[in-house]
């Protein structure tokens, strides 16, 4: 009969092996600890802006191209006292159409106060949510201030059917904005508009889509529209009655002027106001005195700013430029937000600029110039706008960007897209370029024709261009909305289907009737060179846009 022996562990085997498993496992925990803090905080940080989207709303939730999420804010008119607010109506509001953040676990409905250390946010009606559970703080700031978002701009322009300015009939224009007053209810501000039409709202509107009536008492007229106002903003809105009620009336906005460039330096000029400027200096002509075509173009030059003082070499050419008049944001994923004042230029050469900050750019590239101080262009920080490497193949020579949506010959351009010409190649047309994004090596779009300036018999190239989104009236002339301000890089004897004759230092007006490959457009003269003395190749317009004297 045989035995069969089994040895076991011996006692120390058995306290080593539990020694090596106790210290794999602090081992283990350890290294998972950092994951764990890790994944909390990020966590927590999706959470916080979670809460600062139902706060303030989404800016990527757009329906029809118009945002349609502003969040607490957007429905009451204020922040909320706190948090709870958000799930539940603080006070029976009328107002209030929350709630604006659910609770991730049924079991746990307050769980979207707390962190993920299940540690409560702290947040007291301002625009920060702080979380200190993790021991280090963290901070969502979804706003610069509280007054972007409940003290905010809306302006605008009435029109009647004809498209002109009220005058006289002024006075018995009443124009109202109604919007949520902060405390669960609604109310409403009431002004009258200039004779050019003119009103404006100041500081005051909270963010969100806001209902904007205007009558005209004198005929029993009515009109309304919709302005969608983003935090920190001065919005624009067009409203326009549908009758014509002011035959022969109407007066002008006494802010507009022109901005202008030219193509070189001007030694010796026969403009008495300003004997000489640089191909980098910004020209301002408006009044006293402003008139344009037809008849003589007469009015007041003066500078806004010289370029020349903010690139390395000292000598800059601007061949592009155009004066932002409309707070909006261009662009998607890569965004740059612009704000009434902005200046987008584009120089003929490669510069490197320097201000309040240091920018390289190309001469296909378009940037934004934005003061320092409002109105005042001593100094300025310089921000990259499109990469025109990636849009064109040649310089970019002029550039409007669109701050309305505006029909121009049967075809509709939308609000934040932009107008270009180029250099060389296809010299005569104009492109429509929507941008997807924006920035350097970012830019991407869709490029096409609008004009195509062989059909209207443009010859000399196109220089500086700027589109009307609105009938406006300047210098005794109306310009109808949706015809495009052009200079030219050449004297052309035949412009348009009307063929007029223009000269390389004329602005004119290209009336369209029908856009694309197949362009049908008449010509206007607006503003004659030679009535200013303005008469040598250095002193051809290269870019040019509409302005405000006053913002």
């Amino acid at each position: 009969m045989g035995y069969y022996h089994q040895e076991g562990f011996t006692l120390i085997e058995v306290v080593m092996i539990i020694v090596i498993i106790a210290i794999m496992s602090t081992v283990a925990i350890r290294s998972m600890q950092p994951i764990t803090e890790r994944t909390r905080e990020e966590g927590t940080i999706r959470e916080m802006d979670l809460l600062a989207e139902a706060i303030c709303g989404d800016k990527d939730l757009v329906v029809e191209g118009i945002r349609a999420d502003y969040g607490y804010v957007g429905d009451v008119g204020s922040l909320p006292p706190d948090l709870d607010a958000l799930v539940t109506n603080p006070g029976g509001y009328s107002t209030w159409k929350g709630p604006y953040i659910r609770s991730a676990f049924n079991e746990s409905p307050e769980d979207y106060k707390r962190d993920a250390w299940n540690q409560l946010y702290s947040y007291t009606g301002g625009v920060k949510i702080i979380s200190t559970g993790g021991g280090d703080t963290l901070t969502k700031q979804f706003a610069q201030n509280a007054s972007g978002l409940t003290s905010n701009t809306v302006w605008g322009n009435i029109y009647d059917g004809l498209g002109g300015p009220p005058g006289d009939s002024a006075f018995f224009v009443a124009i109202t904005v109604f919007y949520p007053d902060g405390n669960g209810g609604s109310t409403s501000v009431s002004t009258s508009p200039s004779s050019a039409g003119r009103f404006t709202f100041a500081n005051s509107i909270p963010v969100g889509n806001h209902l904007i009536r205007a009558v005209y008492s004198a005929a029993d007229e009515t009109t309304a529209a919709y302005v969608s106002l983003p935090p920190a903003s001065a919005c624009y809105r067009e409203l326009r009655f549908s009758r014509a009620l002011w035959p022969g009336g109407g007066g002008e906005d006494d802010s507009l002027c022109l901005w202008l460039t030219t193509h070189d330096d001007v030694s010796t000029s026969g403009v008495p106001e300003l004997p000489s400027w640089t191909a980098g200096e910004i020209l301002n002509f408006g009044r006293p005195s402003l008139a344009f075509e037809p008849g003589k173009t007469q009015g007041t030059f003066s500078s806004v700013f010289n370029l020349d003082n903010m690139v390395q070499d000292g000598d800059a050419q601007v061949d592009a430029i155009h004066f932002v008049r409309t707070n909006m944001t261009v662009g998607s994923a890569n965004r740059v937000n612009l704000y009434v004042g902005d200046v987008l230029l584009s120089t003929m050469a490669n510069e490197t600029l320097s201000s309040t900050n240091t920018l390289s750019v190309n001469d296909e590239d378009v940037f934004v110039f934005r003061p320092d101080i409002e109105g005042d262009y001593s100094s300025a920080t310089f921000i990259f706008l499109l990469d025109g490497h990636q849009i064109i193949t040649t310089d970019i020579q002029g550039v409007s960007l669109v701050e309305a949506d505006t029909e121009v010959g049967g075809t509709t351009l939308l609000a934040g897209t932009f107008l270009l010409t180029q250099t060389l190649s296809d010299k005569d047309d104009i492109f429509h370029y929507t941008a997807d994004d924006v920035g350097l090596n970012t830019t991407t779009g869709t490029l096409s024709i609008l004009i195509d300036g062989s059909d209207i018999s443009i010859g000399g190239g196109i220089n500086g261009l700027d589109l009307v989104e609105s009938t406006t009236a300047l210098g005794g002339t109306t310009l109808q909305a949706g015809c495009i301000l052009i200079s030219q890089s050449a004297d052309d004897a035949c412009v348009g289907d009307n063929c007029i004759r223009t000269m390389q230092q004329d602005i004119s007006y290209l009336i369209v009737t029908q856009a694309g490959s197949d362009t049908v457009a008449d010509a206007e003269l607006f503003l004659d060179g030679s009535d200013l003395n303005l008469d040598t190749t250095e002193e051809d317009i290269s870019g040019l846009s509409l302005s405000q004297e006053e913002i």
